[in-house]
């Protein structure tokens, strides 16, 4: 490959960007899908889980990548948070939109961890002690 190609796929939007963007897209929701979820379920007995927009999201993305080409389907228009693509557009994710994927996968861990919690009882012992 001539550097001038090389450089090309390697730009900021070029394709090498664009694949591993959607690459990140499908393997986080493959992790939700075959561990995460399950782990959610189990830390919470009762069966209720945290709900995030993310990974209803992300589903219909991953699903326009995998078996649309890689082009925005009808659903796009159910999104709630990652509301880049129209139906019909193809979906080549961005610096910008990889990190709002990223910070919103670490807001739905935090607020997990934060639920997991027991009610505090304070940080200093009891004076009356």
């Amino acid at each position: 490959m001539k550097q001038g190609k090389v450089k090309e796929r390697t730009a900021r939007k070029g394709t090498n960007h664009i694949l591993m963007g959607r690459l990140c897209v499908v393997h986080a929701y493959a992790f939700w899908e075959s561990y995460l979820r399950e782990e959610v379920r189990l830390a919470f007995e009762a069966g209720e889980t945290p709900k995030h927009d993310l990974w209803g999201d992300l589903r219909i993305m991953r699903h326009a990548i995998l078996h649309n080409k890689g082009i925005a389907g009808p659903d796009f228009r159910r999104m709630k948070l990652l509301k880049w693509f129209k139906p019909g557009e193809p979906v080549n994710l961005d610096f910008e939109n990889m990190k709002f994927i990223f910070e919103q996968m670490a807001n739905f861990r935090n607020n997990l961890h934060f639920l997991s919690l027991q009610p505090s009882t304070g940080i200093l012992p009891s004076q009356n002690s």
